[in-house]
């Protein structure tokens, strides 16, 4: 094979390489979109199953009472003290994974669980993902009401959104996006 040929072959293998890369892309910006749309019809359902009448409200009225209810002092140190937990638990979930990639002679023992994890108070720095529910304060909030489902997405108001979106805008061939 001449250096001309390697040249070409090189410059050709590069082109591919390229090619795979923005087909990785892709299709991580498609997942990205997947996860983001199903999170926020999850939050929105569940919205929707914690506010009496949310479907009737429009989105200037939910976005004035989240504002407002988020604004409280109360709110704002529940948000404080979930987001202490969850860099608390991403911290140790990576712990973790270095340790199973790393594994040595003496394991660190499980976290106890249930009874047995650490009471409420505990510093967020010593707080596991099983005593995390413990120490924190739920706010009181009543349940929502249970209707009977009288469709096939069995009463989830986000579901039927989907399904009614999927049927104005020509679902069925699950060819969308």
């Amino acid at each position: 094979m001449t250096r001309q040929e390697k040249i070409a072959s090189y410059e050709k293998q590069i082109a591919q390489i390229k090619e795979r890369k923005k087909k990785e892309a892709q299709k991580q910006r498609k997942d990205e979109r997947t996860q983001r749309t199903k999170r926020l019809i999850d939050r929105g359902a569940i919205l929707e199953s914690l506010i009496e009448g949310a479907a009737t409200l429009t989105k200037d009225q939910i976005h004035t009472l989240l504002t407002k209810t988020i604004s409280t002092d109360t709110a704002q140190r529940i948000l404080s003290e979930m987001r202490e937990q969850n860099v608390t638990a991403q911290a140790e979930k990576e712990s973790t994974t270095s340790t199973a990639a790393n594994t040595t002679a003496n394991p660190k023992p499980a976290e106890p669980t249930g009874q047995n994890a650490a009471p409420q108070g505990v510093k967020p720095a010593e707080q596991t993902p099983q005593n995390a529910a413990q120490a924190t304060p739920k706010p009181n909030t009543t349940p929502p009401q249970h209707h009977k489902p009288t469709h096939k997405n069995n009463g989830n108001p986000a579901a039927e959104h989907n399904q009614q979106h999927h049927n104005k805008h020509g679902g069925g061939t699950g060819q969308n996006g």
